[in-house]
C-alpha cells in the first residue's frame, strides 16, 4: 500500500461443508501492530499513514485470530514551482540569425522567417530548460 490508500479487510467464518461461509467482519475486533504505519477501523478498513513499513493487522472473532501482514511505502512528493516572468529569467534565442527572429527578456518571441526551427533556452539561477518551436 501506499501513504493515505485505504484498503477494506473482510473477515469471513468458513464452517464445515454444509454451511456457507459467513461474513463477520462488523463483528470481528481489529488490531494494528503499529498505528504510526497503518490504522485500522472497527470495520476493517485500513489506511495507511504517510510512515514506511510493515504492519500486521490482527482480527480477533471469538477465540480465533488471524493476522496480514502488510508493507506501506511513504511516497515522496515533488514540489513544484511557478516561475513567472517577474522573477530573474534569462532568455536566449541560439543562433538567432539563422531565423531573423528576436527574443526579448521577458520572453516575448518575434520571429521573422517561415519554415524554421527556433531554439530556446532559459535559465533561473541553476535551472536551466530549452524548447523548440517549428515557425510554418
Amino acid at each position: 500500500m501506499y501513504a493515505d490508500e485505504k484498503i477494506q479487510f473482510i473477515a469471513t467464518v468458513s464452517y464445515s461443508e454444509d454451511v456457507p461461509d459467513r461474513n463477520v467482519t462488523e463483528s470481528v475486533k481489529w488490531h494494528s501492530s503499529n498505528t504510526t504505519i497503518a490504522e485500522v477501523s472497527p470495520t476493517g478498513m485500513v489506511t495507511a499513514t504517510k510512515e514506511s513499513g510493515t504492519v500486521e493487522i490482527t482480527a480477533d472473532y471469538d477465540q480465533f485470530n488471524d493476522t496480514k501482514s502488510i508493507v506501506v511505502y511513504a511516497l515522496t512528493l515533488n514540489t513544484k514551482r511557478d516561475i513567472t516572468f517577474d522573477e530573474k529569467l534569462e532568455w536566449v534565442l541560439t543562433k538567432p540569425d539563422d531565423s531573423n527572429a528576436s527574443l526579448e527578456q521577458n520572453g516575448t518571441l518575434y520571429t521573422g522567417d517561415k519554415n524554421t526551427t527556433l531554439d530556446i533556452n532559459v535559465t533561473r539561477y541553476d535551472i536551466n530548460a530549452s524548447l523548440k518551436i517549428n515557425v510554418i
